[in-house]
């Protein structure tokens, strides 16, 4: 059995947990491979003004930076940054 990976949001700059989660399955095996947050209105609305506040200086930024800091974000999500 493989380790099961939970996928928390990722809000202003930081990976948060939630209240709940979902089962992803893998469909072939019918195996649960991830728990996925089930984002709460709470949480959306904390992300829409995290991305608010955020906006301004995001626009400024070449979008070459943005690439490489999102695949970032997205490595350390799956441990491998």
């Amino acid at each position: 059995m493989t380790s099961i990976q939970r996928i928390n949001n990722f809000i202003d700059g930081q990976f948060v947990p939630t209240e709940s989660y979902l089962e992803s399955f893998n469909p072939s095996t019918e195996e649960v491979i991830a728990h996925i947050a089930d984002s709460s209105i709470e949480d959306a609305n904390r992300a829409i003004q995290a991305a608010r506040q955020a906006f301004p200086s995001y626009v400024k930024t070449k979008p070459i930076i943005n690439f490489c800091f999102i695949l970032c974000i997205q490595m350390e999500s799956s441990n491998s940054c």
